[in-house]
């Protein structure tokens, strides 16, 4: 529940700040770790990241849990 919590938390605080950001920022060069990119890329980037570990853990639950973790949407009927 904690981490869930924790998550849900970071979450709201991206989309705030997303829809904060002008839309001219989206097109302007920064540096990162990994060379330069466009803001828009470097948050494609961070998604993916976010997606790839999202997984991670849904796998890893479902081989502890040995079972189907029923996130299917929309619900077969």
């Amino acid at each position: 529940g904690e981490l869930t919590a924790s998550l849900q938390r970071t979450v709201a605080e991206a989309k705030e700040i997303l829809a904060a950001l002008p839309h001219a920022r989206l097109t302007q060069r920064i540096q990162t770790m990994t060379g330069e990119m466009s803001v828009l890329e470097a948050i494609y980037q961070v998604i993916g990241h976010l997606q790839q570990h999202t997984g991670q853990i849904i796998v890893l639950t479902k081989q502890m849990l040995g079972k189907d973790l029923d996130l299917t949407i929309p619900r077969p009927r």
